[in-house]
C-alpha cells in the first residue's frame, strides 16, 4: 500500500513538472515573438518616414536653420510659431525634475532655471496626471499594460510615445515620438493615434539617440556636454532621424531622484514632461 501511495506521489510531482516545462517553454515562446515583432514593427516605422527625409530635400534643409527646422514638421513648412510655451527657436529651455515617491505612486515636479514650479506630475494606476501650479490639469498620460505605449492627452500638444528592444538584453532601449506640433490655424480630423496607425505623415516624427558603447566603461553612453553627471538607463536624449546633431530635448541623472529636462523647438513643457515620465514607468520586460 506504502509503494502504491509513493508511485502516486511521485507520478503526480512528474505530471507537474511535465506542465511547468510546458508553461515555461510557452512564456519563452510568447517573450521572442513579442521581441521579433517589435523589432519588425520598429523597423518599419523607419522604413515608412524614411522617404520623408530624402538627401535631395536635406541639401535645402541644411542652407539655414530655420529649414532645418522646418524638417520637424512633416505637415508643412514652418515659417513662424508664435505660441508662449514653446522656446523660440535656436533656444533651450533649461529645467530641474524632482522625483518624489512613496510605496505605490510618484510625484514629479518641474522646475525652471529659477526655481519655480512650472509643472506637476501624480501617477496613478493608468499613467500620469500633468497639472500646472494653479492646480489647472494641463494633461493625462495613459500607457498600456506592458508600459511600452504611451499616450499624452492635452490641449498643450497631443503626443505618442512607443518603447522598443524592452523584452531584450540586446542593447539599449530604443523610442519613437509622434507628436501634434502647436501650429496656429491647424486642426486635425483624426485623432493622432489613427494619424499614426495609417501612417498618414501628418504629424512630427523624432526618436531618442542611439548610445554608443565604451569600452572603457562596458556601457552605452551618451555626450550630455556636463549637463547630466550620474549614469542611469533612463538618461536620453531626442532628435530628428535625420540630423542628430540638433538635439531637442536632453533628459539626465544629476543626484538621486533629481534629473536635468531641457527640451527646445518644437516641444511644449507638458509634451518634454510626458517623455520624461514615460521613462520611470514600469515596462514588462524592462
Amino acid at each position: 500500500m506504502t509503494n502504491y501511495s509513493d508511485n502516486i506521489i511521485c507520478l503526480f510531482f512528474k505530471i507537474i513538472r511535465f506542465i511547468t516545462h510546458i508553461v515555461i517553454g510557452a512564456l519563452c515562446c510568447a517573450y521572442f515573438l513579442q521581441n521579433s515583432c517589435r523589432r519588425m514593427e520598429m523597423e518599419r516605422d523607419l522604413r515608412a518616414h524614411s522617404n520623408l527625409f530624402e538627401d535631395s530635400s536635406m541639401e535645402v534643409i541644411n542652407n539655414q536653420i530655420q529649414d532645418d527646422l522646418n524638417a520637424f514638421s512633416i505637415i508643412s513648412p514652418v515659417t513662424t510659431l508664435n505660441h508662449p510655451e514653446i522656446p523660440e527657436i535656436s533656444t533651450t529651455s533649461q529645467n530641474k525634475l524632482i522625483k518624489m515617491s512613496n510605496c505605490f505612486f510618484n510625484q514629479v515636479h518641474l522646475l525652471d532655471s529659477s526655481g519655480n514650479i512650472v509643472l506637476t506630475a501624480s501617477s496613478g494606476w493608468s499613467g500620469w496626471d500633468i497639472f500646472l501650479p494653479t492646480g489647472e490639469k494641463a494633461g493625462k498620460l495613459t500607457k498600456n499594460i506592458t508600459g511600452t505605449k504611451y499616450y499624452l492627452n492635452s490641449s498643450f500638444g497631443n503626443c505618442l510615445i512607443k518603447y522598443f528592444n524592452v523584452y531584450s538584453n540586446a542593447g539599449p532601449r530604443v523610442f519613437h515620438i509622434y507628436a501634434d506640433l502647436l501650429i496656429e490655424n491647424q486642426k486635425k480630423k483624426e485623432s493622432l493615434q489613427d494619424r499614426v496607425r495609417k501612417k498618414s505623415n501628418e504629424y512630427a516624427f523624432l526618436i531618442n539617440k542611439p548610445p554608443y558603447f565604451n569600452y572603457e566603461s562596458n556601457s552605452y553612453v551618451l555626450n550630455f556636454n556636463g549637463r547630466v553627471t550620474m549614469p542611469s538607463s533612463r538618461n536620453f536624449q531626442v532628435i530628428h532621424p535625420k540630423d542628430t546633431s540638433y538635439i531637442t530635448i536632453t533628459f539626465g541623472k544629476i543626484a538621486q531622484n533629481e534629473y536635468i529636462l531641457d527640451y527646445s523647438y518644437p516641444w511644449t513643457p507638458v509634451q518634454a514632461l510626458s517623455i520624461a515620465l514615460s521613462s520611470f514607468s514600469w515596462k514588462l520586460g524592462g
